[in-house]
């Protein structure tokens, strides 16, 4: 649901950037501001560089119910023919705008920095609520059915009628038109009001079409069709999405140029490149990837070769070899010395690494690195909850069913073939899924997500294919040819839970730490990764798991979720506790 639309407007800044220079058309800076709320970023126009810029544009976002609390991000970028650079940001929580809805306010944001510390943004900013909306669409829609509405501001019951028979179906109007004790003299400032109690007693979905865009919202609330139809004519003001990541706004010519051969940002398109979705701040974020890397996985799974199966033995062989050298390269006592490169480029923090870096003998070791006490904290601690196993990349779905057909496009991916066990093909016959998708810069240990007992360890050989989305939505079978290991854990509740560690391309090892027997709590350590990426999937039987709604609807988006060990992604399902293995209907509408 939306809780309802904030305006922005950036009025000027003010800047003190040093010695002034000649400007001629190879060194014309110009400076422009980005907008950053959720996933949508919005960038200013141009202007010549000076120390009190003017821009004076205005945007307008729309606010859903829980992106109260995110951070609004503002980033001033220098640019020139070629790239920008950001030269200084600061951020407004969006609490600021609506803890006053319809209040016009003015702040100023300092982006200071070391070299500039006095510069700054004037910004304006009006938040109003989704019901403030729907009386203004009421008002204006009422008036070209009311006809002495400036003389008496009450409705008639002929009237209403007339206006509900435009939106509603039949039966809707005769049963609101029926109840003439609920609608007989309202004003119309009351509408909305007395239409929400009034479907409070409708039994059914609410059968709608939208008469702006003739869009289906039959099995939509009253609220979620009207939150629809303010919307939609209210999109003639919502600004359209200029960007999808902030590292976007930074291209120049040769970023655009390179992204014509398919570096590029659609999710729904096999690309180099791999957006994800920050669950805290709802930012849609550029994983960081070498941009060899990015080619190589392109001409391999989306190029010449991916019009054969993926299978051909030269891939594969290529594959497990490049492990191999892999394997014994970062094993050595020389690989040490990529430690730093390595962290300058992933910008790893180094305050939550147990040991210090001088400690680390191979690259390895510090690959597979231990974190301090207390980094990583379980979000629920109630006995259901089902919690994060690794730092990763989420994304989760509520059958196996939904999952191909989204996400694992494999052409013989099965319970059978993943598992290879017939006794517990059957446990999870008909299964709930959630994979999480390690990337090389994530601490790479894998812990419990719930509460519960080690029952059986396998291993299971195979090759070493990357768990990179752009071979996932492939027909390449990832999960059920590569080689894993799968720990079984029985829940206290009497659940069993698969947990499947798959290694990858560059993977050395997958190597598991605990026994069967042994009890775990979550985030007990269940194993570790040798370099590379990787993947852990999760298995629950059939209708005893609750995943969380925001990871089933961005999963469904095909965009995968940030999380890290402990955050919370749903519940198993208490007993009789029932709800459609389906995505939530209006969630899929919306």
């Amino acid at each position: 649901m939306m809780a309802g639309t904030l305006t922005l407007k950036i009025v000027s800044g003010s800047f003190f950037l040093g010695q002034k220079r000649w400007l001629w058309f190879g060194n014309t800076k110009y400076l422009s501001t980005a907008v950053t709320l959720g996933e949508r970023i919005f960038r200013t126009r141009r202007v010549r560089e000076t120390s009190s810029p003017r821009w004076e544009q205005e945007f307008v976002f729309p606010v859903a119910e829980g992106e109260e609390s995110f951070e609004i991000l503002f980033s001033v970028y220098k640019s020139s023919l070629t790239r920008a650079s950001v030269i200084g940001q600061a951020s407004v929580s969006t609490g600021a705008f609506s803890r006053e809805p319809q209040t016009k306010k003015t702040i100023s944001v300092g982006l200071g920095n070391e070299e500039s510390p006095n510069m700054a943004l004037l910004i304006e900013g009006r938040f109003t609520p989704l019901k403030a909306h729907r009386r203004i669409f009421w008002k204006t829609y009422a008036a070209g059915f009311v006809t002495d509405m400036e003389e008496s501001p009450v409705i008639r019951e002929r009237e209403l009628c007339d206006i509900l028979r435009t939106i509603f179906s039949w039966k809707i109007v005769a049963f609101i038109c029926g109840d003439r004790a609920a609608i007989e003299g309202i004003l119309l400032e009351e509408i909305d009001t007395v239409l929400s109690g009034v479907f409070k007693g409708f039994r059914h979905d609410v059968p709608v079409r939208c008469f702006l865009c003739s869009r289906s919202l039959t099995f939509c609330s009253y609220d979620a069709a009207m939150e629809h139809i303010c919307l939609c004519g209210f999109s003639c003001m919502l600004s359209a999405g200029q960007f999808r990541t902030e590292r976007e706004t930074q291209r120049g010519l040769g970023g655009w140029f390179l992204s014509y051969f398919g570096v590029g940002y659609s999710p729904e398109r096999n690309n180099g490149s791999v957006l994800v979705k920050d669950r805290g701040t709802g930012r849609l974020l550029e994983e960081t990837t070498p941009r060899s890397v990015q080619l190589s996985l392109l001409w391999m799974y989306n190029g010449v070769l991916s019009m054969r199966p993926v299978n051909f033995k030269m891939v594969v062989g290529l594959c497990e070899r490049f492990t191999q050298q892999a394997g014994r390269r970062y094993d050595s006592p020389g690989s040490s010395s990529y430690v730093p490169g390595f962290i300058e480029y992933y910008k790893i923090d180094t305050d939550e690494i147990l040991l210090p870096l001088s400690e680390f003998r191979t690259f390895n070791e510090f690959f597979y690195r231990k974190l301090k006490d207390g980094s990583r904290q379980a979000e629920d601690t109630s006995p259901n909850a089902v919690l994060s196993p690794a730092d990763s990349r989420a994304t989760c779905f509520p059958s196996g069913a939904v999952a191909t057909d989204i996400w694992i496009k494999g052409r013989c991916f099965s319970i059978k073939t993943l598992l290879r066990n017939r006794k517990m093909e059957s446990v999870f016959s008909q299964h709930a899924i959630a994979i999480f998708r390690l990337a090389p810069q994530d601490y790479h240990r894998f812990h419990s997500p719930v509460h519960g007992s080690v029952v059986a360890v396998e291993h299971i050989h195979g090759s070493y294919l990357t768990v990179k989305p752009i071979a996932v939505r492939k027909n390449v079978d990832v999960f059920t040819e590569n080689t894993r290991t799968v720990v079984y854990i029985r829940t206290p509740s009497d659940r069993t839970v698969a947990v499947i560690a798959v290694g990858a391309t560059l993977v050395g090892s997958v190597r598991i730490t605990c026994s069967v027997g042994d009890t775990l709590s979550p985030l007990d350590e269940i194993g570790y990764f040798a370099f590379g990426g990787s993947t852990v999937i999760l298995l629950f039987e059939r209708r005893k798991m609750l995943f969380d709604e925001d990871l089933l609807r961005t999963s469904q988006r095909k965009i995968e979720t940030l999380v890290y060990v402990g955050n919370r992604i749903g519940e198993l399902r208490a007993a009789g506790k029932e709800r459609s293995d389906s995505f939530s209907r209006a969630a899929a509408q919306y």
